[in-house]
């Protein structure tokens, strides 16, 4: 795959603008056996290589990095004055993915795309990068701004996963971060939360309306990263031993103005990695991630 980068500058609050850092690069993503760009893309908490909602009280993001998946064609949504996303296949398998390569495949992908709820990894910025090779998800690099690493989901932008309870996840590293080190940000979108596609296209994008989300949350001033829209979030421990974390929908909390997630309507996953001291300035004092991922399964 092949993408370009895309400077989404947003603020500390939350995490969940991240994959409309990866919606820039699919609109410009092609196969390397396709010299086609994609048609666009579902704008929402997450979608294909890198599609993904703006959504509010986000992280700064300096481009974004697809891995695996297909290009899309985001589907319009309904009306003009309150389009809406396109919604996921219900997931009714527990396991993601344990990132075990297929057929010199791999990548992080998910699911058979096509008929499942399916999907793809992507990280940011191009300073950070994933590796599979060890049918693990291995991301590393230097952290010279606001980075995460996350999922897309395939074609569409909102997921039921209510048949099941939570998420789960190994995960070991290092994360020297001076701010809070060895922890990492772990986010779940939900439509409640996220920024309404008639807001945006009112407010910051007139074009937002033919990348529809399923969001529905209005922010309070005409600043969409004033911290009233923001995704429920969990702090995941890291350290340097493979350890199984699970986390319960219930565990998700501080998302505003639903506090909680509603697995009927998960729009984005994301991991968001500790800013680096002077994110944001002219003065970065960056640091390098080491941190894998494994076995990544809904908890039945």
């Amino acid at each position: 795959m092949k993408s370009k980068s895309r400077l989404l500058k947003v603020s500390l609050i939350g995490l969940s603008a991240i994959a409309a850092a990866a919606a820039a690069a699919a609109c410009s993503t092609t196969d390397a056996g396709d010299d086609s760009a994609a048609a666009g893309s579902g704008v929402g908490g997450t979608s294909s290589p890198g599609t993904g909602g703006t959504t509010g009280g986000s992280t700064p993001i300096a481009g974004s990095t697809s891995t695996g998946g297909s290009s899309v064609s985001g589907g319009t949504g309904g009306g003009a004055a309150n389009p809406v996303g396109v919604a996921c296949p219900k997931a009714m398998t527990a396991l993601l993915t344990d990132f075990t390569q297929v057929d010199g495949g791999g990548l992080g992908n998910f699911g058979a795309v096509g008929s499942t709820f399916a999907g793809g990894t992507f990280q940011f910025p191009d300073a950070i990068t994933s590796d599979f090779s060890m049918d693990n998800w291995h991301v590393s690099g230097m952290v010279t701004d606001y980075a995460a690493f996350a999922l897309f989901f395939q074609d569409c932008n909102e997921v039921d996963a209510s048949m099941f309870k939570g998420i789960s996840f190994t995960v070991k590293g290092t994360i020297p971060s001076p701010m809070t080190p060895n922890t990492l940000n772990f986010q779940v979108g939900t439509a409640a939360d996220d920024i309404s596609t008639e807001w945006l296209s009112t407010h910051v994008d007139a074009g937002a309306a033919t990348m529809p989300t399923f969001g529905r949350c209005t922010p309070t001033s005409s600043n969409q990263y004033d911290g009233s829209c923001g995704s429920p979030s969990f702090t995941v421990p890291v350290t340097d031993t493979a350890t199984k974390i699970s986390i319960m929908w219930a565990d998700l909390k501080g998302g505003k103005p639903t506090a909680t997630v509603d697995p009927h309507e998960i729009t984005s996953v994301i991991w968001g990695i500790p800013a680096p001291a002077g994110a944001g300035s002219a003065t970065i004092t960056p640091y390098a991630i080491d941190v894998t991922i494994d076995d990544l399964s809904f908890i039945e």
